[in-house]
């Protein structure tokens, strides 16, 4: 067992260590460029689905819910007090600088990352963390 403290900036060290090691280092984050509407092998609830494809759509205006596999009780957060898998709300912006959608539920605000978008096209999560709430499946998709 062997542990190394390195008194610097972690990027420093990084950017060294990658130089060192011959490595591209992209310097800016990925920009999510696709589109808010993505056809997932998920059900209506949300659970990762061999058989149904639905139309996963968070464009601006659309209105959600938390899928009903959350954590929220457990995670004891008091601004989410409240707030249950039947609780709408609605995708409010789309913040290219955050690489993230702004979703208010109840009085809260939170953000969803763009990543989820193209997570839940793979198939990539067992559960979607948000819903439609008036889910639609993908005609002539199975």
């Amino acid at each position: 067992k062997a542990t190394l403290r390195i008194f610097a900036k972690a990027d420093d060290v990084m950017k060294l260590l990658s130089a060192r090691l011959g490595l591209q280092v992209r310097t800016t984050p990925k920009r999510y460029s696709g589109p808010l509407k993505v056809a997932v092998p998920y059900d209506e609830r949300g659970a990762r689905s061999c058989n149904v494809r639905t139309w996963w759509n968070l464009e601006v205006g659309q209105r959600v819910r938390i899928s009903q596999y959350n954590n929220i009780e457990g995670a004891g957060q008091p601004s989410f007090s409240g707030i249950t898998d039947k609780t709408v709300g609605e995708v409010l912006a789309h913040d290219e600088k955050c690489c993230s959608l702004v979703i208010a539920i109840s009085a809260t605000r939170v953000r969803l990352g763009l990543w989820w978008l193209e997570a839940a096209a793979r198939g990539a999560v067992e559960w979607l963390p948000v819903v439609n709430h008036m889910p639609q499946r993908c005609v002539g998709q199975s």
